[in-house]
């Protein structure tokens, strides 16, 4: 993990983040990880190259995992604007765990050749949610640009751009 964040700990990163390379990927690791914590990525240029078991951005465990309503939490992990994110490979790009909740609202996210560029997981019993609202997602693959599992795993896409390229849907 480049950047770890846990047990109500604040990091905020400012600046070139470089994980990995073409042909030499991250594994089983979470680049940018935030459990019950808060990590904010202000104007940074940011590139992963993650492997199958890999994750960009990982959260879980907010205050309240169980809350029905996780738009009103606060993010544990927040993706502002004028950050440059370019995320490559064949692993997940950003994903909202058990009771994760991250913000990417206003930001251009690139992902070329993962799983997905979005993903908001829960089990029955928790939450997870992504607000992408007015965020610009370019994916490139041959999977699902945003993935949601479980009734209470949500993605805000209002007024998103979704870009498809390649046999992406």
């Amino acid at each position: 993990k480049a950047i770890l964040a846990a047990d109500h700990g604040e990091i905020e990163f400012q600046g070139k983040l470089n994980v990995g390379k073409d042909g030499s990927l991250i594994t089983s690791n979470a680049v940018v990880y935030s459990d019950d914590a808060e990590v904010t990525i202000k104007d940074s240029t940011i590139n992963m190259y993650l492997a199958d078991n890999s994750n960009g951005f990982y959260a879980l465990n907010s205050s309240d995992p169980t809350n029905k309503n996780p738009q009103n939490s606060q993010s544990q992990i927040k993706i502002e604007k004028d950050a440059n994110v370019k995320l490559n490979g064949n692993g997940v790009g950003i994903t909202a765990g058990n009771g994760g909740h991250i913000d990417l609202s206003g930001a251009t996210i690139e992902a070329t050749g993962l799983k997905s560029a979005l993903a908001s997981i829960a089990d029955v019993e928790n939450t997870s949610y992504i607000n992408a609202k007015n965020a610009t997602i370019t994916y490139d693959g041959d999977s699902y640009a945003i993935y949601s599992r479980q009734k209470d795993a949500q993605i805000n896409l209002d007024h998103a751009t979704i870009n498809l390229k390649g046999n992406s849907y």
